[in-house]
């Protein structure tokens, strides 16, 4: 198995024993469940997102013990309000356009990010116009 890219493309996959795959990716709306053991992809853990849904991963740990790319699907003229779990993910992974911004508590204006690295628990904004493109996915390691 350690030379298998393994898709989830629907329902739930349920592993509860230790596994090495190549890549493991989780369809737009289907789960998958870590329950025991140690689940290695060496090429990575994808869940994508898309206008039917979201892929889910459950690691029933108490610390977290998989890494995975995680994909949002985010549709163009609204603005979507995003927190980064990790510290050290760059504004890119949001970016559609220059639509990504924060607030700046001294100017009380929201500006907007270009560079650098988004700070965990830190509140952005991304605001995706319809000049912007129709979707961007996000993607926040």
């Amino acid at each position: 198995m350690a030379n298998t890219n393994l898709t989830v493309s629907s329902d739930e996959f349920i592993i509860n024993e230790t596994k090495t795959v190549l890549s493991l990716t989780v369809a737009p709306g289907a789960k998958l469940t870590h329950s025991s053991g140690t689940l290695t992809a060496t090429n990575g853990i994808t869940l994508k997102s898309d206008t039917t849904g979201t892929a889910t991963l459950i690691d029933s740990y108490t610390e977290p013990t998989i890494n995975a790319t995680v994909k949002q699907y985010v549709t163009a003229g609204r603005n979507w309000y995003i927190i980064s779990p990790v510290y050290g993910a760059p504004y890119t992974v949001l970016d559609n356009g220059n639509s990504v911004v924060e607030f700046n508590e001294l100017t009380k204006n929201w500006d907007p990010v270009t560079s650098g690295n988004l700070l965990a628990g830190k509140g952005y904004i991304q605001a995706a116009s319809a000049v912007q493109g129709t979707t961007n996915a996000g993607v926040i390691k």
